[in-house]
């Protein structure tokens, strides 16, 4: 897998790529892996929206989980910029009221 470790203004960040796409941000520096261009694209929009200059991304991502956590991760790219749901919310969008905590768990492994 393809990784790229950088420094951000909430700590050094490895980004991971997996077929063509974003698969994964974690926090501190990951093993030294083959740079590519949409990792050091993944750098650039990070970098851009730390400054205050991008309030969206436009890097294909790579999402590997159950069918519950990809639609809930998906929700999560619904929420505008500036604004925050609450579990509760984004179970009733994604189709589940009464699944706060499995709503929350999906949260905790989302990779990016």
């Amino acid at each position: 897998m393809k990784a790229l470790s950088f420094a951000t203004p909430i700590g050094d960040l490895t980004a991971f790529e997996k077929e063509g796409a974003l698969a994964a941000l974690r926090f501190g520096i990951g093993e030294a892996g083959e740079e590519s261009p949409l990792l050091q694209e993944c750098r650039r929009q990070l970098a851009e929206y730390f400054a205050g200059q991008r309030k969206t991304f436009s890097l294909p991502i790579h999402l590997e989980g159950t069918d519950f956590q990809k639609r809930v991760w998906q929700a999560l790219r619904q929420i505008p910029y500036g604004e925050t749901w609450s579990y509760q919310r984004l179970a009733q969008q994604v189709g589940r009221p009464g699944a706060c905590r499995a709503v929350g768990m999906a949260i905790h492994h989302n990779p990016l």
